[in-house]
């Protein structure tokens, strides 16, 4: 179990290095102008459409916050995340 956790956590640190951050909430930009008036038609969101959407949010929003969670983590034990890290498995 320890060794999956690794390899998600050193996948993280890789997303995070790539500037993945800035891409994933580029995604979300895209689909709040699409989906920014759902309030009014709100019919749409009932469809496989809305189905896609949460399909593509969902995960979106747990990387994000995770990726956010290990910096604040890293920065809060104050020791820096090395090559040696990243080269766990």
């Amino acid at each position: 179990m320890l060794i999956k956790e690794l390899k998600y956590d050193v996948a993280l640190v890789k997303l995070h290095s790539l500037d993945a951050i800035s891409t994933f909430i580029s995604i979300l930009q895209k689909i709040i102008d699409d989906f920014g008036h759902a309030a009014t038609e709100n019919h749409t969101l009932v469809s496989t459409r809305g189905d896609a959407l949460v399909n593509v949010l969902s995960p979106l929003v747990r990387m994000i916050r995770r990726i956010i969670s290990q910096v604040v983590q890293v920065r809060k034990t104050g020791k820096p995340m090395t090559q040696e890290d990243t080269n766990v498995c």
